[in-house]
C-alpha cells in the first residue's frame, strides 16, 4: 500500500499509526524500511526519515509539516507521518 501511493499520490501526505511512538520507532518503522527496499525504495535516495529531503531535490508535499522529526519524505513529494496514539 505504501508503495501505491508513493507512486500513485505524489506530494501527498499520508500517515502510518501505532499504538505508541516507542512502538512505531522500534517495530514498525524497521519493518516498513525493509518492506520498501524489497520493492526498489531506498533511504537516501528514494525517501529520507525524520527529515525532509529538498536539499537532495526531493519535490516538496502540497502540506508541509511544520516538524519533520516523525515524517518519512519521499522523492516525488510523498510523505508519511508516524502518529501515535499515546
Amino acid at each position: 500500500v505504501i508503495k501505491d501511493a508513493a507512486y500513485q499520490l505524489p506530494r501527498a501526505t499520508g500517515v502510518l499509526v501505532g499504538q505508541t511512538y516507542q512502538q512505531m520507532l522500534s517495530r514498525t518503522l524497521p519493518s516498513t524500511k525493509e518492506g520498501l527496499s524489497m520493492f526498489g525504495f531506498y533511504q537516501g535516495i528514494d525517501y529520507v526519515v525524520g527529515r525532509h529531503g529538498k536539499k537532495l531535490g526531493f519535490a516538496m508535499p502540497f502540506q508541509a509539516p511544520s516538524k519533520w522529526e516523525n515524517v518519512i519524505h519521499f522523492r516525488n513529494g510523498f510523505i508519511l507521518i508516524l502518529v501515535a496514539l499515546d
